[in-house]
C-alpha cells in the first residue's frame, strides 16, 4: 500500500510537471508573436505619460519578516520573453507585462506602506497587517483570445491601457504621497530620537560636571569647607 502510495504520487508529479511545461511553450510561443507587436504602442504609452520607458529586471515585492514588520523584497524576471517589466520616469511604480497561452496581462506595482495598527477591508472581514513597507499590485489591462486573433485583440489591449491612463496617474500620485508621509514620519522619529539623545546627553553632563565640581570643592576647601 505506503509504495503504491508512492508511486501514484510520483505519477502525479510527472504529470504536473508534463503540463507546466506544456503551458510554458505554448505561452512562450504566444509571445513569440506578440512581443515585437508591442514595441509602438509601449513607446506610444510612455510618451502620453509624460516620460521615458526603461525596461528593468527587478521587480518589487514584500514579505513578513519575524511575523512583525514588512520589508520590501526584490524578485528578478526569469523568463525574460514571456515577462517584461519596465519603468517611466513620471510614474512611481513598475509596469508588468506577463504573457499566458493566447493571454497578455498588464499590471502596476507600486510601493506602499502602512503605520503600525492600520486595519484593511471590510468591518467583519478585514484585517490587521504588521506596519512597514508593502507592494500593491493594481490590474491595469487584460486580453484574451482564440486562434489566430491576436493582432485584434492586442490593438484592443493597448486601446483599454490608453483608458486606464487617468486611473495609472492616480495609483502614482497615490504611491507618491504615502512615500512622503513615510519620508515626514522617518523625519520626525529622527528629530525625536536626536532631541531625547540631546537632552540624555545634556542631564549626563551636567550630572558629570556637578559631581566634578563638588569633588573639587571636597579636595580643595575639605569637607566642612575652609577652616
Amino acid at each position: 500500500m505506503e509504495r503504491a502510495r508512492i508511486l501514484r504520487w510520483r505519477l502525479e508529479q510527472q504529470a504536473a510537471r508534463v503540463q507546466q511545461e506544456e503551458e510554458e511553450s505554448r505561452a512562450r510561443a504566444t509571445a513569440r508573436l506578440i512581443r515585437p507587436l508591442m514595441d509602438q504602442p509601449l513607446t506610444r504609452l510612455a510618451r502620453e505619460l509624460g516620460g521615458t520607458l526603461h525596461n528593468t529586471n527587478d521587480i518589487p515585492g514584500s514579505k513578513i519578516e519575524n511575523d512583525r514588520r514588512s520589508v520590501q523584497t526584490v524578485q528578478f524576471v526569469r523568463d525574460h520573453l514571456t515577462t517584461k517589466a519596465f519603468t517611466i520616469d513620471t510614474i512611481n511604480g513598475v509596469f508588468l507585462i506577463s504573457i499566458a497561452d493566447r493571454q497578455v496581462e498588464l499590471d502596476l506595482i507600486c510601493p506602499h506602506y502602512r503605520h503600525r495598527g492600520e486595519f484593511s477591508g471590510a468591518a467583519n472581514q478585514g484585517q490587521w497587517f504588521p506596519p512597514g513597507d508593502y507592494t500593491e499590485v493594481y490590474l491595469i489591462a487584460q486580453a484574451q483570445w482564440q486562434h489566430d486573433d491576436a493582432p485584434v485583440a492586442l490593438e484592443q489591449f493597448f486601446t483599454a491601457v490608453q483608458e486606464q491612463i487617468p486611473t495609472i496617474r492616480a495609483y502614482s500620485a497615490t504611491a507618491a504621497q504615502r512615500a512622503r508621509y513615510r519620508r515626514r514620519m522617518l523625519l520626525r522619529r529622527k528629530i525625536t530620537l536626536g532631541l531625547v539623545a540631546g537632552i540624555y546627553i545634556a542631564v549626563v553632563t551636567v550630572l558629570i560636571v556637578w559631581c566634578l565640581t563638588m569633588m573639587y570643592v571636597t579636595v580643595r576647601y575639605g569637607a566642612y569647607g575652609v577652616r
